[in-house]
């Protein structure tokens, strides 16, 4: 995932919806509750 940051501001949206997508299949895999997902990819990103 650290190979998703970067500083371009313009591509700020991008990068954090990819980030988004990477920790959703993360949160699959390990079989986590869909209702809680939301909540983890929340806390994870702040």
């Amino acid at each position: 995932m650290r190979t998703n940051v970067s500083i371009g501001w313009q591509k700020r949206e991008s990068i954090w919806a990819k980030m988004r997508n990477h920790i959703r299949i993360i949160l699959r895999r390990y079989k986590y509750l869909p209702d809680k997902q939301l909540v983890a990819i929340d806390l994870v990103m702040h």
